[in-house]
């Protein structure tokens, strides 16, 4: 998303209309998503306070608290003062379209910037494989570091060209750690655990000799 170089708060619009020369489609195509994600997140929690008020018809503190104002802030999110800054602070992969919209209520251009740099570090968490090695659930250091390894030396023996090569590369990664995986499960499994057989008759005998 770093080839948006020209008004970035402006395409935070609820409409591309009069922006449509020097947009790129690809350009296009994400802002398109961002609009979708931010009308959706400002429905839903509009929605949200509507369902409250008619689960609740005759409780007058919500109506007093839920005036038609107050609603459509909330839903915006323009009652957040706080919103650039929390944006900012958030980590990127925990970031919400509700942060989004409301840091937007505030700042457009600060938003526009910070989506931006999200967009800009999930290429990089792609690239670095650390997308490839979350979809297997690791956790511990040196996992990730055989992960990494295996990666790396496929990339330098295939050199991938492009998207769809280097998505292949991590995809054999995966397969070959994931084999591995369950190769050593079923091992285990061979060699110390009993048979579902030898586990009944244990089971069996305990229960007996309990009685």
């Amino acid at each position: 998303m770093s080839e948006q170089i020209e008004n970035k708060p402006r395409l935070f619009h609820l409409s591309l209309e009069g922006e449509e020369i020097g947009v790129s489609p690809r350009l296009r195509a994400i802002v398109s998503d961002v609009v979708e994600q931010m009308v959706e997140e400002y429905e839903s929690r509009k929605q949200g306070v509507y369902k409250l008020l008619k689960a609740y018809p005759n409780d007058e503190g919500l109506k007093e608290m839920w005036t038609p104002d107050k609603i459509e802030a909330f839903a915006s999110g323009a009652d957040r003062t706080d919103a650039v800054e929390k944006l900012r602070s958030t980590v990127f992969h925990k970031v919400s379209w509700d942060d989004v919209m409301a840091a937007h209520q505030e700042d457009p251009e600060q938003a526009a910037l910070c989506l931006n740099a999200i967009y800009d570090r999930a290429g990089e968490h792609i690239n670095g494989g650390l997308m490839a090695s979350q979809a297997l659930d690791l956790h511990l250091p040196f996992e990730k570091g055989q992960f990494s390894f295996i990666r790396l030396s496929f990339i330098a023996e295939w050199q991938p060209r492009g998207g769809i090569e280097a998505s292949m590369v991590d995809t054999l990664a995966q397969c070959y750690f994931a084999w591995q995986y369950w190769l050593t499960r079923s091992f285990q499994v061979a060699n110390n655990q009993d048979t579902v057989k030898e586990q009944r008759a244990k089971s069996k005998n305990k229960s007996e000799r309990e009685r």
